[in-house]
């Protein structure tokens, strides 16, 4: 094997020979051989050969470090960064887009794959802190997630942000993302989400991303999303003058009271706590406000609403048609669901959830939030990976493939509905009409509020408001201790 000459030893070779030259010279100055000093010479001669010596000495060492310090100065100036890798890159120096999730699922397996096959020069590592039945198509989000899981997770990633090796994007529909944000950890996203960059603002429901904004920022994208869909007896709200697409909680309120004016079932409440507690997320801002961490459940609105909703009727539905004039409970994570109805009523309206105010909007989900972490050397890479996560090949995917939920691109939704209205996809639903189609394409772009809450906020209200439920504290108890809870997390 040829022997090579190292870096380091090419920087210090000139102080190498510099040295050998000052010893060569000190030697002839001061000779060992005799002892540096003749015993012929007088004491003045001694002194001055001593003196000698000791200044030539004393100008070695200067001299040394000076030379030394001129090496390592023209070392650092003159370092090729060519010779060092580029950062983030992997075998033959591919660019490599890290993504953090619980537990990755179809989609994002499918869209790594698809990506990597359409952008050689990259790789898609996705890292998961859980893994989960991929038989069941796994989850981005923490429903079904072990506490456990979700605790480890949390902790992993704030560990890896706070030390600077976070991965280029991060799963944070279970994270309080918006401390992280504070914090200039995340990428404002709304930087790139212009004509510029590639992106087509006239493609997607923007209302959604705009209601994702936390203080004029977007910091976390949401691919898909979930709302919940009223049905109800068309006969008996139009008699009532109720606007499918805008009413007010005060309007079913009045609803329930007529009802029992009348002897007609209204409502069933199977329990709750849930229902308390979707209607709270679908109004988060009125009792909480994270960028200023104001909390405002101790108020008499909140106290208000828990009496409110404990006085409901109670009960279940059957499991066939329903005699009462509102079914509640559906969650919307795909466009064939909007026809659900025909099965519980025999003359069924689709109709937005009640909201505190008219013209309000409704409030909706995500299974996954992505955010981008702000110290990433691989920026326009992981923007070019969700801007591909948002086309049309990737959201208009079906089957376990497919993204859990309703996509965000309009037109991906769009021709998904104009299948359904033609009878072209078997989905186990009826074929909706034109009129219920329109419908739907007139309620996506009223979602204006963000429903999802961070996993300790969401315990906070569930745990307490089982409590009140169940009849363990009053309306009062319950409203102080989620204040004081509330207030304790947001000083985290």
């Amino acid at each position: 094997m040829p022997h090579t000459v190292s870096h380091e030893v090419l920087i210090f070779l000139p102080d190498l020979l510099v040295t050998l030259l000052l010893i060569r010279i000190h030697s002839t100055i001061c000779p060992k051989s005799n002892n540096m000093i003749v015993k012929e010479r007088t004491t003045a001669v001694k002194i001055q050969v001593l003196n000698k010596c000791s200044l030539f000495i004393l100008m070695s060492i200067m001299l040394l470090v000076v030379s030394a310090c001129s090496s390592a100065g023209n070392s650092a100036i003159n370092h090729n960064p060519a010779l060092d890798p580029p950062a983030n890159t992997g075998e033959n120096g591919n660019a490599v887009i890290t993504i953090s999730v619980v537990s990755t699922n179809y989609f994002l397996n499918e869209a790594k794959r698809k990506f990597e096959a359409a952008n050689p020069g990259i790789r898609i590592e996705i890292k998961e802190s859980f893994s989960l039945d991929m038989k069941g198509g796994g989850r981005a989000s923490f429903d079904g997630y072990p506490p456990a899981a979700v605790e480890k997770y949390t902790t992993q990633v704030n560990a890896e942000l706070m030390n600077g090796n976070a991965s280029d994007l991060i799963a944070v529909d279970i994270l309080a993302y918006n401390k992280y944000a504070d914090k200039n950890l995340l990428v404002n996203l709304n930087e790139y989400m212009n004509e510029a960059a590639g992106f087509k603002p006239e493609s997607y429901y923007m209302n959604i991303f705009k209601a994702m904004n936390y203080n004029d920022g977007l910091y976390a994208l949401p691919l898909s999303v979930t709302t919940d869909l009223w049905f109800a007896n068309k006969d008996r709200i139009k008699d009532a003058g109720l606007n499918p697409e805008s009413w007010t909680w005060e309007q079913f309120d009045r609803a329930i009271e007529d009802g029992k004016s009348k002897g007609e079932p209204v409502v069933a409440v199977e329990r709750p706590e849930l229902f308390f507690l979707d209607r709270v997320k679908g109004e988060l801002e009125r009792y909480l406000n994270v960028a200023e961490k104001k909390a405002n459940f101790d108020s008499s609105e909140f106290i208000q609403l828990l009496e409110q909703v404990k006085s409901y009727p109670k009960g279940q539905y059957p499991s066939g048609k329903i005699k009462e004039t509102f079914y509640p409970y559906l969650k919307l994570t795909a466009p064939e669901m909007i026809t659900f109805g025909h099965e519980i009523l025999d003359n069924p309206q689709i109709m937005a959830p009640p909201a505190a105010e008219a013209g309000d909007g409704s409030a909706f989900n995500t299974d996954l939030l992505l955010a981008m972490n702000n110290k990433s050397k691989v920026k326009k890479e992981a923007w070019a990976f969700l801007q591909f996560l948002l086309s049309d090949e990737m959201q208009g995917l079906k089957g376990p493939d497919g993204l859990p939920g309703l996509p965000v691109n309009k037109q991906v939704v769009e021709a998904r509905l104009a299948a359904l209205e033609e009878g072209k996809e078997d989905t186990g639903y009826k074929k909706p009409t034109a009129e219920e189609a329109q419908l739907l394409l007139d309620l996506l772009p009223q979602l204006k509020r963000y429903g999802g809450v961070n996993s300790k906020i969401e315990a906070i209200l569930t745990d307490e408001a089982l409590a009140f439920f169940n009849g363990e504290q009053s309306a009062e108890d319950t409203a102080k201790s989620i204040q004081n809870k509330m207030t304790l997390f947001l000083e985290e």
